[in-house]
């Protein structure tokens, strides 16, 4: 019975060592277009693709079709994401919907959160319970959300701002915060350290929608 025992732990401790083996070097087989999938897709996941696949001969096709369920993530909400998280803002979490309104109203995706790194340190100093990080009314107005003041803002940049002509950061400052010359330049500073990519290269709008700076 001794020796049986001491059998089973060895076999138990090999299994373990191959596992960890394989889990430490489970992306190795992923083709790099898989590896970005693999990001989003939950550890079991992937490491199933990788051990169903590990003998197959199209390994690359055979772990993409395993992965092709798991949902992809925008690398820009990721990006801002990291960057709300490391300035410890309340709007972390939201990181999605600053892009996804953006984009569903053509706007940079930087630009929301630039503004309210400006005007309340990304969310951090608002009147209570207002969820207003963008110095909208003066600061006067509350929303219902996170979300709602997201779009509520997005939206009226859009069609109050932009689609009059006043489409730049310049133009945009004398009308948003016109005590204050030097406000854009805030702006573009956080967007900058945002994601500091060309604005033509990280929107779906035509460049005659784009910012200029």
């Amino acid at each position: 019975m001794k020796k049986l025992i001491t059998a089973l732990l060895v076999i138990l401790l090999l299994v373990t060592k191959v596992g960890d083996a394989v889990a430490s070097n489970s992306l190795s087989v992923i083709s790099s277009k898989d590896a970005f999938q693999a990001q989003s897709c939950p550890r079991e996941i992937v490491m199933n693709a990788v051990h169903a696949c590990f003998l197959s001969s199209e390994q690359d096709k055979c772990i993409g079709q395993m992965l092709s369920t798991c949902p992809t993530v925008d690398p820009r909400v990721t990006k801002l994401h990291a960057y709300l998280e490391k300035n410890k803002s309340p709007l972390t979490d939201y990181a999605d919907e600053f892009v996804k309104y953006a984009d569903k109203y053509e706007l940079d995706w930087r630009l929301l959160p630039a503004i309210s790194g400006v005007e309340s340190t990304f969310g951090k100093h608002i009147p209570f319970n207002s969820y207003n990080a963008y110095g909208w009314a003066n600061g006067g107005y509350k929303f219902t959300s996170w979300e709602d003041s997201i779009e509520h803002v997005t939206m009226t940049l859009r069609t109050k701002y932009v689609d009059r002509g006043v489409d730049t950061l310049p133009e945009i400052s004398r009308v948003y915060c016109p005590p204050n010359p030097l406000w854009w330049t805030k702006v573009k500073f956080f967007m900058d350290k945002i994601d500091a990519t060309p604005v033509a290269e990280v929107t779906t709008t035509s460049p005659s929608l784009a910012f200029i700076y």
